[in-house]
């Protein structure tokens, strides 16, 4: 009966370690309603590493449920200027290297011009470098990169991952960092 206990006691603390050392931290920066939208500017970061990544995120909840809400240029600025202003004043959180905004098509103004591209003419699907190369121009990231100027940061390009496409070939969506130039001090 001991070796039994011991045995679960062993499995268990298999299975919740990983998860607990590999866990990131967050901290919430700041959260404000705008219209039927939440957004949150959030810090997160492992404690095994070194850097973090400031999270903006925007959503809405029904019965229970969180579902993506497409924020304004504006909104952005305002939010994550906001959110970048407090993790500036925190004096403990780890350097961020990236802003995570999600799948770039939830942006209205992104989403717009890619569907309007998606009806017609015929495109050579992008290799990442190049899609990377899209969404760091001023047409997309401009309402973050000047959220980051406002506190003395700035853009260093984008990173995306598991870029989708239209079948005519002009991008869908992906998964994207932008990134903090980081300076030294």
């Amino acid at each position: 009966m001991i070796f039994r206990m011991r045995s679960i006691f062993v499995l268990v603390i298999a299975l919740f370690l990983p998860t607990i050392c590999f866990a990131g931290i967050e901290t919430i920066l700041i959260e404000e309603q705008q219209g039927n939208c939440t957004v949150r500017v959030a810090h997160d970061a492992t404690p095994s590493s070194e850097t973090g990544t400031i999270d903006f995120r925007s959503f809405r909840i029904i019965d229970g449920v969180h579902y993506p809400c497409e924020p304004t240029r504006s909104q952005v600025t305002d939010s994550l200027s906001k959110g970048i202003a407090k993790y500036i004043s925190h004096g403990n959180l780890k350097p961020a290297t990236s802003i995570l905004v999600g799948n770039i098509s939830g942006y209205p103004w992104v989403k717009s011009k890619w569907h309007a591209n998606s009806q017609s003419g015929t495109y050579e699907k992008m290799s990442r470098s190049e899609f990377n190369a899209l969404v760091s121009s001023k047409i997309i990231s401009q309402p973050f990169e000047i959220a980051l100027v406002i506190n003395g940061l700035e853009f260093n390009g984008a990173s995306c991952e598991k870029i989708q496409f239209y079948e005519n070939g002009y991008p869908m969506d992906a998964l994207c960092w932008l990134k903090i130039k980081i300076t030294k001090q």
